[in-house]
């Protein structure tokens, strides 16, 4: 529960081959595979919690030879589930280049040596610019510690990740805002309650949004255990807006 994981999956390299360093020594891993409400944990855990754990790992899954390197005794297949939507690292064999997902964000990072792809424990500088879109269909899921700007990539996965979400695949011009609240998680839901909208002006306020001239406004307030927010998103024209 501490490490907010529920499955042997979660805590294995992305390429299904050995528990995460990370994993190992009790650190939460902010590649996430499932979208679970956890509830408050301790900032720590004493020594003696995780050297049982660790136990419990080696006895269980790993391979008695290959301790030191947390190989596991049967490597794990490719994920059963898609798991983009909360997956943070990605690697471009195409350019040798890793990509860190933050929001609707995309940071990119650089080799710092040209060697041999795919390598492990391979160090990548960030490109201090952001980028809002980046060539999914060429990337794969990896496995990266970032430390201040450079990241160190760990693993990769063999596979790509899917080319066309759930929502993809459906028919656009059925979907409405409320409708795709309702498909996402019950996390996620609490946070719009009620819907202002007039869908006539909501693909101009979409190209606004893409085109970065939209403007968003937000306010909310706490008292006495009780709190509420709101926010409002408006065209270039503030006249066309959704709250």
């Amino acid at each position: 529960m501490y490490l907010e994981v529920t499955t042997l999956a979660e805590i294995t390299s992305v390429d299904g081959k050995n528990i995460k360093e990370m994993s190992w020594t009790g650190k939460k891993d902010k590649n996430k595979c499932n979208q679970y409400q956890w509830p408050r944990s301790p900032p720590s855990l004493p020594a003696r919690h995780w050297q049982i754990w660790r136990k419990a790992l080696r006895e269980c899954f790993i391979h008695p030879m290959k301790t030191d390197a947390r190989e596991l005794q049967m490597p794990l297949g490719d994920w059963e589930k898609d798991v983009t939507a909360t997956w943070q690292w990605f690697y471009s064999d195409e350019d040798d280049s890793l990509y860190k997902r933050e929001g609707l964000l995309w940071y990119e990072f650089r080799p710092q040596q040209r060697r041999r792809r795919r390598q492990p424990d391979r160090q990548y500088e960030i490109v201090l610019s952001t980028q809002r879109e980046v060539p999914t269909e060429l990337l794969c899921f990896a496995d990266a510690q970032d430390n201040d700007g450079l990241a160190i990539l760990t693993s990769t996965s063999q596979s790509s990740i899917p080319e066309r979400s759930a929502l993809l695949n459906q028919d656009l011009s059925s979907l409405t805002l409320e409708s795709l609240r309702q498909e996402q998680n019950k996390k996620d839901k609490w946070a719009i309650a009620e819907w202002d909208c007039k869908h006539t002006i909501a693909t101009r306020v979409a190209e606004d949004i893409k085109n970065g001239t939209a403007t968003a406004v937000s306010d909310g307030s706490f008292k006495n255990e009780n709190g509420t927010s709101a926010f409002r998103v408006c065209a270039e024209d503030d006249a066309q807006r959704n709250s």
